[in-house]
């Protein structure tokens, strides 16, 4: 805390250790017990926030696992990946299907050879319509900007195109003009009609060289647009792109290559994912035993040290942890059959309130054979264990939870400390003002005092000279 200036100049006592030693028997004791308390509620907070933060990450696992989905993920495998690859979505149709590539998907290509041409070679202008289904966009070409290169551009750069693209291959015996889709399928497929300003709108001379439509096919069809297809379990199915996406609900099957053995099918398996749901099986497992990790850390007391924890003897964690340890560990009301506790899977805790898979072959068991059973021990909308867990979470971590609440009031105790602690350091600074004043007008007497006490003996000692001289 502050100090004023020195005092005892005029007296010569030691004035300022007085005003010291009495501000500290008045002020010490409160200083120590605040500065105590804010270092108690600090660290009280700082646990507090490290068990939100915990409970929070296993509040996050217990979402997961108290959703029916996390337990109905699939996984697809295909017996030659060389052949096809297959993924699954959640819910898909758990089984074994044969597959037989019969036909990849090919986008339609169109082309136009001109003995001896170059990029820069003339076409012709007009109006070129470009049809893809029901859809089209038209080109116009004007004279002096109707070479191939011309072509190119216009069909590439316009807004208004709707799928296909255009090229030229330069070759030994002249530029190929090359107009592609952009997508595959026969629903794809290209059509080009041609107004040509020379009047003659079909012939192979001027831009109606570049007619492919009804009838009239000037350019040449060097890939066909055609659907993938195979054959599931011997139905036929077809796709605009190799992925088939609706063949098999929530299945997306790629192929990769035709069957070159007619009639013969590759396995492709859909099957329950049991490696995810073991994953967030082990993560519950993981965030459990952090909470627990925790509650060693700031709720225990340490006869080696004979210390505790800032949090030892707080009844709203030792309320929470009673009941985290009871809700994952306790029966699931309702449930009948070999799956109705945790330890059921397999899972158990050890002597030091750790979770741990002590049976791993009861849990893959249990996975593999009975996913139903282990999914309602888990979800069950009334008492499944992640679900219950995830209520408890919410009631200490939502805005009005237990331990929210108790963060704001260990806050509010901190602010109100550090007012304490102003108001105690404004009654020290007040307190020594007034002593200051006090002991600096006792200086000034003492001065006073002295200066008269030595005028006196001073007026003594000369009149002891003067009639001493006389005698």
């Amino acid at each position: 805390m502050a100090t004023i200036s020195s005092l005892g100049i005029g007296s010569g006592i030691d004035f300022e250790s007085m005003v010291t030693g009495l501000l500290d028997a008045e002020f010490q004791a409160p200083t120590v017990q605040l500065e105590t308390e804010q270092e108690e509620l600090n660290t009280e907070l700082s646990a507090v926030g490290v068990m939100k933060s915990a409970m929070q990450d296993f509040k996050d696992v217990v979402e997961t696992l108290s959703d029916t989905s996390t337990f109905e993920k699939r996984t697809g495998t295909s017996a030659d990946t060389t052949k096809f690859t297959i993924s699954a979505t959640d819910g898909a149709p758990i089984g074994v299907f044969g597959i037989e590539v019969t036909q990849l998907a090919q986008a339609h290509k169109l082309t136009l050879d001109v003995a001896s041409a170059e990029t820069t070679t003339t076409i012709g202008s007009g109006r070129l319509t470009f049809s893809i289904g029901s859809s089209s966009f038209n080109i116009d070409i004007a004279a002096g900007t109707d070479t191939m290169q011309d072509i190119v551009n216009a069909v590439n750069n316009s807004e208004d195109n709707i799928g296909v693209s255009a090229s030229i291959i330069d070759t030994d015996a002249g530029a190929t003009l090359v107009f592609t889709s952009n997508n595959s399928g026969v629903d794809n497929a290209m059509q080009i009609a041609v107004t040509d300003d020379d009047g003659n709108h079909t012939d192979t001379s001027g831009l109606s060289q570049l007619v492919y439509e009804g009838t009239t096919s000037n350019m040449t069809e060097t890939d066909a647009a055609l659907n993938a297809t195979m054959n599931i379990d011997g139905k036929a199915v077809s796709s605009a792109s190799n992925t088939f996406t609706t063949a098999l609900t929530g299945v997306t099957i790629t192929a990769i290559a035709i069957e070159t053995s007619s009639g013969t099918e590759t396995n492709a398996t859909i099957s329950q994912d049991t490696t995810a749901i073991a994953t967030h099986i082990d993560d519950f497992i993981d965030k459990y035993n952090a909470i627990v990790t925790v509650m060693d850390t700031y709720a225990n007391y340490d006869s080696d040290s004979e210390s505790s924890g800032p949090l030892h003897g707080d009844s709203t964690t030792r309320t929470f942890y009673s009941l985290f340890t009871k809700q994952a560990t306790e029966k699931v009301s309702g449930l009948t059959g070999n799956y109705q506790y945790l330890a059921s899977l397999g899972i158990s805790r050890d002597r030091n309130g750790m979770l741990e898979i002590n049976q791993a072959a009861t849990l893959s068991t249990a996975m593999t054979s009975n996913m139903a059973s282990v999914k309602q021990l888990f979800t069950d909308t009334s008492d499944g264990i992640a679900t219950r867990m995830e209520e408890l979470m919410d009631s200490y971590l939502d805005s009005d939870g237990v331990y929210t609440q108790k963060e704001l009031a260990i806050s509010e105790e901190i602010r109100q400390n550090l007012i304490d602690f102003e108001e105690l350091e404004a009654d020290y600074v007040a307190q020594e003002e007034t002593l200051r004043a006090r002991f600096s007008y006792l200086d000034a007497s003492l001065a006073q005092l002295d200066s008269i006490s030595q005028m006196v003996e001073s007026s003594v000692d000369s009149l002891k000279s003067t009639y001493g001289s006389n005698d």
